[in-house]
């Protein structure tokens, strides 16, 4: 007892002493310790929740998600005041903000099958406009025979499935209510009154020849006839409004009797169990939402169908295509099962189904912003690890820093052996609508991709050999203290900073990387003997390599490389680094010496090293933009081919749009450190439910 009392004491005293010695780092590691806890579940009273989210208490316990704002009027004058992310007031604060309390909008309960109608219409008919953009171009390199047959075979089958949705919604759909709530505070029955008549003049005056009057259980509003609810879809609508005291109430149905206003606040939504998630947070709270499992899994099958009719449509050209030209029916069905094979790897990349309802938090005071997202993530998991590159999070110069600890899913990635069959198999398919130069060009690609994959699946090989010597987690690191090589925009002396990346994952089978990169090397040459006639250049590579303890860095050198500015990749008996600088990935072998204990990914961004970072650039591109006194006019340039002057002013026009680009990217970067000093957050899973945390500090004003 006596020896634990004593190595207790031994440690809070050398804990003591390093916090003393590096803060930085103890600072990150208590940011992403607190993180990681789970939010407190604090019983707190419903008089309190109430306060904060008093629209809730007019919105029904059975509700299929909702969206709300707490404490509208106190964020509104912190905001407007510049107390938060202004550098100075907009200006008088209107007396009137002070009387808002809450705003909600909300579902119905039962609305989750219309929300999947509507969304599966809208986003079909968005593909199908992207859709005109690839099979227009299939149409037009085609023969001419076939040109019609493939724009109506893809129309039809991109038309049939958005009239089934319109039918669905029309026929077998009734939009259950949507509600809007407004709290102000108490006295405030007269303005309330005002805004519920004014609502119902404005529709019906937007809706002269549509709308006509009407009353229902203490609301008054509009109906709508024929109100355009999806593209090409029409229904009767009814706009309701009711004044409950300070409360202004507005619901939009189908049908006014399934409006349904709670009756006390035990029966509405502000008894949702999720809330209890808000209840220690409840003065900070900006808004919550949720949506409920039902809701959640319409939306995922909404996302998933495009990509389903999509597939359908190049189906649906083959299996057409395969019963005019019967003599290629078995090539044309072997494409159509390619095309569905690609369906199935591309939907696989989804994941499991979602079967778990969703809540979204976020909280605002002075210092911070905080958003927290909870949401299904069955089938995927991570292990207990160690964070060991945390202090890098506030290293010098640092941009962005993430780490993982070991992360599995049942969703993956196919490998190229799994992908590129049926790829093949697809464009094969393809290449026999085309022209014969077209399909000339086609069946050289094809041919050439066809002959390296033996190489291909050496590559699947090596990359899974690699895998077994690294361990499943990682770290991906940016920082600012490279320097741009002078042929890319940077100075002589190459003061421009340029940032530099690595991924970091530890190593647990030293050999089997060694093996992987032989493996490599072997598909190289493959690819090099079938390509170039010989494999000697290949063989003959050799990669400059330096020693450094049990670590060894390899460098591919080219002859505008730096040693900020190189890929590289650097290996020892616990560490592989692999990025665009040979003396990051070198400091970071070493630097991997965090122990803290964690079961997740954290991560963090700062702004001001970004912007500095994107600024020097943009103006170290736009300084190489000729000025437009110094052109020179085409009648004094002697013996210049047209061909020579129009490469010129290519590559200008090309280094204006460089220039303009980063300028944007710099600009944005510079807008968001003016408002935030950095972001931090963390990924946790727990029992198949993944919970994000964000928090963005915000500059002291």
């Amino acid at each position: 007892m006596k020896k634990q009392v004593i190595l207790t004491a031994l440690a809070m005293t050398v804990g003591t002493l390093c916090s003393q010695a590096a803060p930085q780092k103890v600072a990150a590691e208590e940011v992403f310790a607190e993180l990681a806890q789970t939010t407190p579940i604090q019983a707190g009273e419903m008089q309190q929740r109430q306060a904060a989210l008093s629209a809730l208490a007019y919105i029904p316990a059975d509700t299929d998600g909702y969206l709300a704002f707490a404490h509208m009027g106190k964020h509104l004058r912190q905001f407007l005041s510049g107390g938060m992310w202004l550098d100075q007031p907009v200006g008088p604060v209107p007396d009137e903000l002070n009387a808002l309390q809450s705003f909600a909008v909300s579902l119905g309960d039962g609305s989750a099958e219309g929300v999947q109608l509507l969304l599966s219409l809208f986003a079909v008919s968005q593909e199908y406009e992207e859709r005109n953009r690839f099979h227009e171009s299939w149409a037009d390199d085609a023969r001419k025979e076939l040109k019609r047959l493939i724009r109506q075979a893809s129309s039809q089958t991109f038309i049939q499935s958005m009239e089934a949705d319109k039918d669905a919604v029309l026929n077998k759909w009734q939009m259950k209510p949507l509600y809007a709530v407004l709290t102000l505070s108490d006295g405030q029955e007269k303005q309330v009154e005002q805004w519920a008549k004014m609502l119902v003049s404005m529709a019906l005056v937007s809706y002269m020849e549509q709308a006509e009057p009407m009353e229902h259980d203490g609301f008054i509003g509009v109906k709508i006839k024929e109100a355009e609810v999806a593209p090409g879809t029409r229904k009767d609508l009814y706009l309701m409004v009711k004044n409950c005291g300070s409360t202004l109430v507005v619901a939009l149905c189908a049908n006014p009797q399934d409006v349904n206003l709670p009756s006390s606040v035990e029966q509405s939504a502000l008894v949702a169990p999720q809330l209890a998630a808000c209840d220690a947070h409840l003065q900070d709270l900006l808004f919550v939402g949720y949506a409920g499992k039902e809701v959640v899994q319409a939306a995922d099958a909404a996302q998933r169908k495009p990509v389903s009719v999509a597939a359908a449509a190049m189906r649906r050209i083959f299996d057409v295509l395969g019963i005019v030209y019967r003599d290629r029916k078995a090539e044309y069905t072997k494409a159509s099962a390619g095309v569905e094979a690609l369906q199935k790897q591309l939907l696989g990349l989804f994941g499991p189904a979602q079967n778990q309802d969703a809540l979204l938090l976020c909280r605002m005071n002075k210092q911070e912003l905080t958003l927290e997202t909870s949401y299904d993530a069955a089938g995927a998991s991570y292990e207990p690890g160690v964070l060991r590159y945390v202090a890098q999070s506030n290293a010098r110069g640092n941009i962005f820093y993430a780490e993982s600890t070991p992360f599995h899913s049942v969703a993956s990635a196919p490998t190229l052996g799994q992908f590129l069959p049926p790829l093949l198999d697809a464009w094969k398919g393809y290449a026999l609508t085309l022209t014969e130069e077209k399909k000339k060009e086609s069946d050289e690609t094809i041919g050439f991709i066809e002959k390296l994959m033996p190489e291909c699946n050496l590559l699947d090989q090596a990359f899974s050999t690699m895998g077994q010597g690294l361990g499943r987690g990682g770290a991906f690191l940016v920082d600012a203290d490279g320097s741009l090589p002078s042929l890319f925009g940077g100075a002589s002396d190459n003061t421009v900073a340029m940032p530099r990346l690595a991924y970091s994952a530890p190593v647990t089978q030293r050999a089997c990387l060694a093996q992987g990169w032989d493996t490599i090397m072997q598909a190289a040459a493959g690819v090099a003997g079938k390509c170039f006639g010989s494999s000697l250049l290949v063989k003959a590579l050799s990669f400059p390599s330096k020693q450094t303890g049990d670590a060894i860095s390899y460098c591919f050198y080219m002859p505008v490389c730096t040693e900020h500015m190189v890929p590289n990749v650097t290996v020892s008996d616990t560490n592989f680094v692999v990025g665009s600088s040979s003396a990051y990935n070198e400091k970071l072998v070493s630097a991997a010496t965090g122990t803290m204990p964690y079961q997740g990914a954290v991560f963090s961004l700062h702004f001001e090293p970004l912007a500095t970072t994107l600024r020097g650039i943009a103006d170290s591109y736009r300084s190489r933009i000729p000025a437009e006194e110094e052109a020179v006019p085409m009648s004094e340039i002697e013996d210049a081919t047209e061909s020579v002057v129009s490469a010129e002013n290519a590559q200008i026009s090309d280094l204006e749009k460089l220039s303009e680009m980063l300028e944007e990217w710099a600009v944005s970067a510079e807008l968001a450190a003016g408002i935030a000093k950095s972001l931090y957050g963390s990924v946790t899973i727990d029992q198949g439910r993944c919970t994000l945390r964000t928090v963005v500090k915000l500059q002291k004003r």
